[in-house]
């Protein structure tokens, strides 16, 4: 699955490698680059990452997996806005113990 930030052009991206990996461009004419990757060694999943869904103001993602959890993510938009540079992904928390089997999908509402 790919999706893009829903207020500012960056890209996310999740895959069955158990992770989501952000895309940035510096400038409108440059290349994008992986400038983060939400992995295990950043606590993240530890299996397929099928989805991800941003909040309305889009400081915080969510992701959901294989590995039966859902994990919130979050970031100084501001920053990235003000044109301060790449702000990373930092894991906000995890939310466990209440499905016994993948979770594929998720929605953060718009209100």
């Amino acid at each position: 699955m790919v999706r893009w930030h829903p207020t500012m052009d960056i890209l996310f991206s999740c895959s069955y490698d158990n992770t989501a990996k952000v895309w940035w461009s510096e400038d409108a004419d440059g290349d994008w680059d992986c400038v983060q990757t939400l992995g295990e060694s950043s606590n993240g999943h530890s299996s397929t990452v099928w989805s991800l869904a941003f909040n309305a103001k889009g400081d915080k993602l969510v992701t959901c997996s294989d590995d039966l959890t859902l994990k919130i993510w979050e970031a100084d938009i501001i920053r990235m806005q003000s044109g301060d540079g790449y702000a990373p992904w930092n894991h906000l928390c995890t939310l466990s113990g209440f499905h016994d089997r993948t979770i594929f999908s998720v929605h953060w509402s718009r209100y």
